[in-house]
């Protein structure tokens, strides 16, 4: 369905126009390729018989036409399968395949398939208006059951002008409110991001502006606190208005960020404008329990939900207007109608001009399709916003990454024998248990594994799609585990991807994405534009590789960052894991000496929360009365703020740990702490895959691939969490870098440059001179 605003006219399958609906759809139940190819197979068999008994029957015959409603102009084009004229009668016929046992009631299977009477009604709907048909149009559907192939046919005895009229007034009411939009939008004056830009601002706003005809896909690096958030939306508010785009798309991985983007984009639309936006959470945090709905059933989500909503006549438009489309809103909405809270969001969705959301929904495999399924959505005409791009590439990776183990195949093998699936299924899951077994824990697994993985794949994911499946029997566990394996197949065939097949233990196999590079680029092309953000995607080239495309790098001045760092590097200690042990107490003396010279609280980055633990218990025993906050473990984003907000107000020193949300999201930090230390640069573990990923970088040689492996991503968390100790114009932060590898020309380089250190330390006394000014 494509909306062409300006000329008030749609263009639309008749298919699209008999399934239209802004709200959820009810799941009829798992339809593979075996479904596909019975209705294949059925079409070809009645097509003979048809043709035998009709020599001048037609087949597979286009049928286009306009009909105009409220000034829309709908442009409609469709396939009718067949085409019978006799006696001065055209009879334009569908052939559906159902899994309900036929014969049955009339009206009972009318009322069960009301889209396919719609769609029989709007071929026979423009035959009448053609030229091409003479004579008295009729239509009917001829049903076949999938089981037994007893066949019904359905007459269309409805007027079809009639059927159809309800259809078309909400697909022109629809279009009439797209059109709305642009009404509404056109003469919008934003509010300026800012109440006074100051002069790097300006300059980065104009550069975004006329990159537009360089590239499309546009990085955009400028730090902490500069406002990047503001002059991106800002940028593409105005396209928006101008309508150089229809839609905006913000994301971001974490919750600080949609929070900081709902913020920014609430403070610049006026009290009199009707743009509207949209922030979709994930579907656990719409969930409910209650009475009417319960999200915890599976099964219940889309069960009925056609009728519970026509009922319950929910408008999202009006949801808008009112304000209630918040996720308390929408979960209340839901536990009063039994509605499910997060079919209401998706529905909200093709109402807003800006959608606020994860990563995932525009580039994970599994969840692109909820927006991919908005109505009136199109890529080409909507402009990407993705903050914090520096982690864009491993989040990809990661939806990539898959892992099985002996006893979960076994499990659901057992499961599909219980609930008797197809046996050629249950053949193949237990092909892929015996598969499994046989693996030894291994760091890689050769090329032949691959192969038999693959070849095992292949036969599960075509039991799948080409046997009679019945998921409705399984457990919700086993469902998930079951319709996992297309997604691995595909993988594992897609040879642009490198990947890590491995084993951690025996029984156990991991397939480990490497890059993602591919499917990011595919992703990014498929959108109109596209800005990139962080404050830390240098080196450019490093990133772009990642990333799968070149793409321009607009860089933000901030000179009022120049002077608000003091850096020291402390060669006195060696945080390596083999030699951190024999520095402990110094690494200790060294906070305690920060904390009685600090006015403010002290923040302390370590690598990891083993550490922060070990040397908080030396920080003790040198003074009792030292209060230590340590970051808590996996809390939710009103944790993490009263974690930092009461820390500051009652701790003498905060310990954090690099790469958490708290270092790369937590806001709070900016002028209110003065003083920091990082714990060593925090490279990642060695393990199999970080092996694997050196020997990608083998051409760089070994302190080239060292550095894109291990350096690169230590120093960006660094980078970003001393990112967020300077805000704003006038703040200030000294900070200690623990480590003599810091002193090294390999991780010095890789400092921002407003990190660049003033002093090396060798002795205590250094220190305390550094600390005092006197170095």
């Amino acid at each position: 369905m494509r909306i062409h605003e300006g000329e008030r006219r749609v263009s639309l399958s008749a298919r699209e126009v008999a399934e239209f609906r802004l709200g959820p759809e009810s799941r009829r139940g798992f339809t593979g390729q075996w479904r596909t190819a019975l209705g294949t197979a059925w079409h070809r068999d009645l097509e003979i018989r048809t043709q035998s008994a009709v020599p001048d029957a037609r087949f597979e015959v286009v049928i286009a036409g306009v009909l105009r409603r409220r000034n829309w102009t709908l442009e409609i084009n469709g396939r009718i399968d067949q085409i019978i004229e006799k006696n001065g009668v055209t009879l334009l016929r569908e052939v559906k395949t159902t899994s309900l046992p036929l014969p049955m009631a009339e009206e009972d299977l009318a009322n069960a398939y009301p889209e396919y009477r719609r769609q029989i009604a709007v071929y026979c709907l423009l035959a009448g208006f053609s030229s091409a048909f003479t004579g008295e149009i009729r239509g009917e559907l001829l049903f076949v059951s999938i089981g037994d192939g007893v066949m019904q046919t359905l007459p269309l005895r409805d007027d079809p002008a009639k059927l159809l009229e309800t259809q078309l007034e909400r697909i022109t009411a629809f279009c009439e409110e797209q059109s709305r939009r642009r009404e509404r939008l056109s003469p919008t004056e934003f509010k300026p991001a800012f109440a006074v830009f100051r002069p790097e601002q300006i300059k980065l706003q104009r550069e975004l502006a006329e990159s537009v005809t360089i590239s499309p896909v546009r990085l955009l690096e400028a730090p902490t606190g500069f406002g990047k958030t503001g002059i991106a939306l800002q940028h593409a508010l105005e396209r928006l208005r101008d309508g150089t785009c229809d839609r905006i798309i913000y994301l971001t991985g974490k919750s600080t960020g949609q929070h900081q983007a709902v913020r920014q984009l609430k403070a610049m639309i006026p009290a009199e404008g009707e743009l509207r936006h949209f922030q979709l959470r994930s579907k656990r945090e719409h969930s409910i329990s209650t009475p009417r709905h319960d999200c915890t059933r599976v099964e219940s989500c889309l069960e009925g939900i056609e009728d519970a909503w026509d009922l319950a006549g929910i408008d999202p438009a009006k949801l808008f207007e009112e304000g209630k489309t918040g996720v308390d809103d929408l979960r209340q909405l839901g536990a009063l109608t039994g509605v499910c809270p997060f079919e209401i969001a998706k529905a909200c969705l093709a109402f807003a001009e800006v959608w606020i959301c994860d990563y995932n929904y525009v580039f994970s495999p599994g969840h692109r399709g909820v927006l991919q399924g908005v109505m009136g959505f199109d890529p080409a005409q909507t402009l990407l916003v993705i903050d914090e791009a520096h982690n864009l590439p491993s989040r990809v990776a990661d939806n990539f990454s898959f892992s099985d183990t002996t006893a979960e195949a076994e499990a659901l093998a057992a499961e599909l024998r219980g609930t008797e699936q197809p046996y050629k299924l249950i053949k193949a899951a237990d092909d892929w248990a015996d598969f499994l077994a046989t693996l030894k824990e291994r760091d890689e697994h050769p090329a032949t594994v691959d192969y038999e993985a693959l070849d095992l794949l292949t036969h599960l994911n075509d039991a799948i799609q080409q046997t009679r499946l019945e998921p409705e029997r399984l457990s919700p566990g086993s469902r998930e585990h079951l319709f996992g394996f297309p997604s691995w197949r595909g993988f594992l065939a897609d040879e642009r991807f490198a990947r890590l097949i491995w084993s951690p233990r025996g029984g156990a196999l991991r397939v480990t994405c490497l890059s993602a590079a591919p499917h990011l680029a595919d992703a990014l092309v498929e959108y109109g534009s596209a800005v990139l953000m962080s404050a830390t995607l240098s080196p450019e080239k490093s990133y772009t590789a990642r990333l799968g495309m070149d793409a321009p790098l607009l860089r933000a001045d901030a000179p009022w960052r120049e002077d608000a760092y003091r850096i020291a590097i402390d060669c006195r200690v060696d945080t390596r894991y083999r030699s951190r042990a024999s520095h402990y107490l110094e690494t200790a003396e060294t906070i305690h000496t920060l904390t009685r010279q600090s006015p403010s609280p002290v923040a302390v980055f370590f690598p990891s929360y083993h550490y922060a633990e070990t040397v908080g218990s030396y920080v003790r025993q040198l003074d009792s009365l030292l209060r230590i906050a340590m970051q808590p473990r996996s809390v939710d984003l009103n944790g993490q703020l009263t974690f930092v907000e009461e820390s500051l107000l009652t701790a003498h020193v905060l310990f954090f740990v690099l790469g958490s949300s708290f270092s790369e999201s937590i806001d709070h930090l900016g002028g209110r702490i003065e003083d920091a230390m990082v714990v060593g640069p925090a490279l990642p573990e060695v393990n199999p895959v970080q092996k694997a990923k050196l020997r990608q970088f083998e051409h760089l040689g070994r302190e080239g691939a060292f550095r894109e492996v291990y350096q690169l991503p230590a120093m960006t968390k660094i980078n970003q969490a001393l990112g967020r100790l300077v805000r704003a114009p006038g703040q200030r932060a000294r900070v200690v870098l623990h480590c003599r590898r810091f002193a090294e020309q390999s991780y010095r380089e890789l400092l921002a440059p407003e990190y660049t250190p003033e002093a090396d330390i060798y002795r205590f006394d250094q220190l305390i001179a550094w600390l005092e000014g006197e170095v």
